[in-house]
């Protein structure tokens, strides 16, 4: 086995990696100094697992990474590997060739590897051990080695041949074999220390496991409870969730309902805007056939007018010819001679027409002659004739079309009262629509505030629930702790109670001399307890006192020398030992020097003597002057050092802490394993824990008592949580529907004033339009009194033409006059002769009739 090659990477002054091999024989390496030859000895002592910094010329561990220059960077980590020929198999491994590598982080962190694989510092130490290569080996003899092994004790030098003679790892076996060895006695001893004390806890456990188990059973009874509960909320959950889906299935139908009822009265609007469209065309077509029908009328009024006479005429020969046709049905049997009468009226008629023919004809040859005379004058009366009919014709068109025009402007004033009306109706919707909305909008503001007020009380009602729960909680979590408390102080007190029936703490001899005395009676007269049991002093003095008094706490007091004497008897009798017994009678107190006294009073830390920071009967009072009457408690020890020098060290002096400084000056101290649980003390704790318990008790039960109220208020508090929900859900409800109501009062409110534009601006139509209306009957108006002017005029044109030819005119008047009787004669004739031939053929049919249906009967 030899070294055979040593890889440095961020060691010392090593930043780059260094391969340094060593070959068979000696290998030297030589340099300036500083140049870092030391350095490759400290890298194998290093890799070999040193931990002494001073070793390896350092102060820190991190000092041996490369700490950087002013032209390299620092190191973040340092590492070596040394390589070692083991064909020969003197290190205890299956390689012919072994690396062992130390790395350390500049973070702190290390770790050793044993042919690239993780190992332990110990497995290193392990394997080189005896070989001289170790950490302590003499193989490795650094700078100022020698000096350091030369001066050193014997001890430290045989260590080193130790190493050279290959008993080191037996010897570390050995001492790490002891080492084990007192380990395990250790933990014997403190298994037999926790045997005991597990026995003292047994009956105490016994109780807990039993307790544990019912709490098992409750436990699991609580969960079933709780998992039937959880099952029971589940189901009511889910029945809620049918009922908020049904409700949901319901909105979801009136929804589509409304939907529905929207588009259908969308629908209706559009048909009925259409309609109104289709309607105000077919008013505009009926106004433009009106004003056509209204022209027509006063044409034909004009034709009216003109023929009212020839109606007149011929509503008289009808009813003429109406009574000729009755009397002639009431003739009908007459019907023949009636015929033979017919005949020569006929020719009667005949030979009267031929006489008003030639008679016509004679007055209408002087008619002419008459016209020819007059033919100038009267053309340009004529003419003037001819326009007045045109005026009149014109004038009465005029007033036609006046009447018409000012019928139009009754017809739209008619129409704007219609809007007026309608507009004073849609005012009223609106009106009433605005209310509606205004009620809606309050009704939902107060619904937006009752749901605040139901989400406020929501609220408080989840913060007062969890409150309570919390409580519930905080109050659980205080019973189980004081129950624990409890437990623990009842678990203190009983142990306490069996130290001190069992006298822990007291010698063999005076245990065997106090339950001899409990067992019986006799043998216990005389005998008052230990000095321990029969004193009492305050909390903070309690190991002043112990300590004072020492193993003095545990001598036994009787009332006489003789009763001490018999129980001294007593035990060289049963060879129970050796006690020290206190008589009452004979021992007298030992007060400390007046002196000294008034030198410690004034001090600073001075309590008081022993003597009076003790309580007990009076006929104890010498006992403890004897014991403590020159005891001076302090409350520091360097107030008591401070007494002690004043005092010339004249007393005991004892601290608060326990801390002594006896007469002469010696002085005992130091930490105090006791822990509050001396002889003097276990009494006072013994008050003390059954005073805790009794409260805790007394706690534990008023908090249980108060469990029932915090579980009602819980599960009040959460009905009451469950009604908001519900109120909540059901506000939800009343609110979307009162929301679809306003949006539908909106749009119907939208649809009014729509309505109320479109018959204001066809308001505003129709007065343009009645503007207009009388405008043109303004112009109508001049337009007749202009031609009336002109008609005027014409008129007395034509009289003052018709004066001038007044004797003509009257000739041709009564010429035309004749002409027109004899017209009007030979018409009538003419007529009353074709009515007779009409009546004779008429009466022969009706003749030849009656005859046909006589001769019909007849058969």
């Amino acid at each position: 086995m030899h070294l055979k090659a040593l890889e440095i990477q961020g060691f010392k002054s090593f930043p780059e990696k260094t391969v340094i091999e060593f070959h068979k024989g000696v290998t030297a390496i030589i340099g300036p100094n500083g140049s870092g030859k030391s350095n490759v000895t400290d890298a194998i002592r290093w890799v070999l697992g040193e931990q002494s910094v001073k070793t390896l010329r350092g102060a820190r561990m991190e000092d041996v990474i490369f700490t950087g220059t002013q032209s390299r960077r620092p190191m973040s980590y340092a590492e070596v590997t040394m390589i070692i020929d083991n064909s020969d198999s003197k290190l205890p491994l299956e390689y012919s060739e072994i690396q062992v590598t130390r790395r350390l982080y500049r973070s702190g962190e290390s770790e050793y590897l044993l042919n690239k694989t993780a190992c332990r510092l110990r497995d290193i130490a392990m394997l080189f051990m005896d070989t001289g290569l170790g950490r302590d080996g003499y193989s490795i003899v650094g700078q100022g080695r020698v000096d350091d092994i030369l001066s050193h004790r014997s001890e430290d030098r045989r260590r080193i041949f130790e190493e050279a003679s290959g008993i080191v790892k037996f010897k570390t076996r050995k001492e790490e074999a002891e080492r084990k060895l007192q380990s395990t006695e250790q933990n014997l001893l403190r298994i037999n220390d926790i045997i005991n004390e597990l026995e003292i806890r047994i009956e105490p456990l016994a109780e807990q496991a039993a307790a544990a188990k019912r709490y098992l059973a409750l436990h699991d009874e609580l969960k079933g409870t709780e998992i039937a509960l959880l099952l029971d909320n589940i189901d009511q959950n889910q029945n809620n969730l049918v009922e908020a889906r049904l409700e949901m299935q319901l909105l979801n139908d009136d929804l589509t309902r409304e939907a529905n009822n929207l588009t259908a009265l969308k629908d209706r609007n559009r048909q009925t805007t259409e309609d109104i469209r289709a309607l105000e065309d077919q008013i505009d077509q009926n106004q433009r056939n009106y004003n056509l029908v209204s022209t027509e009328i006063s044409d034909l009024n004009g034709q009216i007018a003109l023929r009212e006479e020839r109606i007149r005429q011929l509503t008289q020969r009808l009813a003429s010819a109406t009574n000729e046709e009755q009397e002639l049905i009431r003739s009908l049997d007459n019907l023949e001679q009636e015929l033979a009468s017919r005949k020569k009226k006929e020719d009667n008629l005949n030979r009267q027409m031929t006489n008003y023919r030639s008679q016509l004809d004679e007055a209408e040859k002087e008619m002419h002659a008459v016209l020819q005379t007059l033919d100038t004058a009267e053309k340009a009366v004529e003419q003037s004739k001819i326009r007045l009919d045109q005026l009149m014709e014109k004038l009465f068109e005029t007033r036609g079309l006046l009447t018409q025009t000012r019928g139009q402007t009754h017809l739209v004033e008619s129409r704007r009262k219609t809007i007026a009306g309608e507009q004073r109706e849609l005012i009223s919707d609106r009106d009433r629509l605005n209310l509606l909305i205004e009620e809606t909008e309050t009704q939902l503001s107060q619904m937006q505030k009752q749901t605040a007020n139901i989400a406020a009380e929501r609220i408080k009602v989840i913060v007062a629930l969890d409150a309570a729960r919390s409580e519930l909680e905080v109050l659980t979590k205080k019973i189980d702790a004081d129950q624990q408390l409890l437990q623990n102080r009842e678990y203190r007190h009983h142990t306490l109670s069996e130290l001190e029936r069992s006298y822990e703490g007291y010698g063999e001899a005076v245990r065997r001399l106090l339950h001899q005395a409990e067992s019986d009676s006799k043998f216990g007269q005389g005998i008052r307890g230990t000095l321990g049991s029969l004193i009492r002093a305050d909390k903070t003095c309690e190991l002043a006192i112990e300590t004072a008094l020492g193993p003095a706490i545990q001598n036994i007091v009787t009332d006489t020398e003789d009763n001490a004497s018999r129980l001294i008897d007593y035990l060289k009798t049963t060879r129970s030992g050796r006690a020290t017994f206190l008589p009452i009678a004979s021992i007298n107190g030992r007060p400390l020097d007046k002196t000294i006294l008034d030198k410690v009073l004034s001090m600073p830390g001075y309590i008081g003597l022993g003597s009076e920071l003790v309580d007990c009967d009076h006929d104890l009072d010498r006992i403890i002057e004897f014991l403590l009457g020159r005891v001076v408690i302090a409350e520091k020890l360097d107030q008591a050092v401070m007494m002690a020098r004043k005092i010339n060290y004249g007393c005991r002096i004892v601290t608060l802490e326990g801390d002594v400084i006896n007469p002469g000056g010696s002085m005992t101290g130091g930490y105090n394993r006791s822990n509050g649980t001396g002889v003097l003390s276990r009494a006072r704790e013994l008050t003390e824990l059954q005073q805790e318990i009794e409260r805790l008790k007394k706690i534990i039960a008023e908090a249980t008592q108060a469990i029932p109220e915090l579980e009602e208020k819980l599960q009040d508090k959460g009905r009451q949580l469950t009604e908001i929900d519900r109120q909540a859900l059901e506000q939800s409800h009343l609110r979307i529907r009162e929301d679809a109501r306003l949006d539908s009062l909106r749009l119907d409110l939208e649809k009014t004033g729509a309505r109320q534009q479109m018959l204001q601006a066809e308001d505003d139509q129709l007065s343009r339009q009645n503007g207009e209306i009388d405008s043109e009957v303004v112009k109508i108006e001049q337009e007749i009194i202009k031609m009336e002017s002109e008609i005027a005029a014409i008129r007395l044109k034509i009289s003052e033409q018709e004066g001038a030819n007044k004797s003509e005119q009257a000739r041709r008047d009564d010429l035309r006059e004749t002409i027109t009787d004899l017209r009007v004669s030979l018409n009538s004739i003419e007529e009353s002769l074709q009515s007779a031939v009409e009546m004779a053929a008429r009466i022969e049919q009706e003749r030849l009739s009656q005859s046909q249906r006589i001769a019909r009967h007849q058969r």
